[in-house]
């Protein structure tokens, strides 16, 4: 996941990081949750580091990560950070594809974005 790489130097450089970010996930990106599709239309940056101290994000260890995706009471994040530098990029909207085109449905809320995309994994197999 080389396109949720961030250049921790400055905060300028950060939030430049942050807008390449941002045009290739509204842009290119689709989210494959094993048989469904989707494409991510609203989101938000958290990001902890000594050049830009974030005091909402939670710290958690997957999110000094890349491309993981982190469930917490908020909604799902996806995970950029690295080292001891902490990212997630909440997910607030999607819309689920069909056949690569929109189906029209789309999920607003982290809430809701969350349970849509945990309901699509594969049953348990015990």
């Amino acid at each position: 996941m080389e396109f949720l790489t961030v250049n921790y130097e400055t905060q300028e450089s950060i939030l430049k990081s942050f807008d390449a970010i941002a045009d290739k996930l509204s842009k290119d990106i689709i989210l494959k949750i094993n048989n469904a599709r989707y494409q991510i239309t609203d989101f938000e940056f958290y990001s902890f580091s000594e050049k830009l101290p974030d005091p909402y994000t939670h710290l958690n260890k997957l999110q000094q990560q890349k491309g993981k995706l982190y469930l917490h009471g908020s909604g799902i994040d996806l995970t950029f950070g690295e080292n001891k530098k902490h990212g997630g990029i909440l997910l607030r909207s999607v819309i689920r594809l069909q056949d690569d085109k929109f189906e029209m449905k789309q999920f607003n809320g982290p809430h809701l974005v969350a349970t849509e995309l945990f309901s699509n994994l594969n049953s348990l197999d015990i």
